[in-house]
């Protein structure tokens, strides 16, 4: 399992409605989008545009445009 310093302590949402979107765009010559971190909750990544390749733990898993990542 990951180190305690890449917990990931933000709230999302409110307690009882833990949800939150955050829209992040991708700038040109960027290479990593989100820090390395990890959490109790869901996270959903939808990608609008392109292709990106996420990796989790020893897994990489490729999604393009309209596909999102659960």
């Amino acid at each position: 399992m990951y180190e305690h310093r890449y917990r990931e302590n933000k709230l999302h949402g409110v307690p009882g409605f833990p949800l939150y979107i955050y829209k992040v765009e991708h700038q040109a010559g960027v290479r990593t989008i989100l820090p390395v971190h990890w959490h109790n909750e869901m996270e959903i990544i939808y990608l609008s545009k392109g292709t990106a390749t996420f990796r989790i733990e020893s897994r990489e898993f490729a999604i393009r445009e309209g596909e999102a990542l659960v």
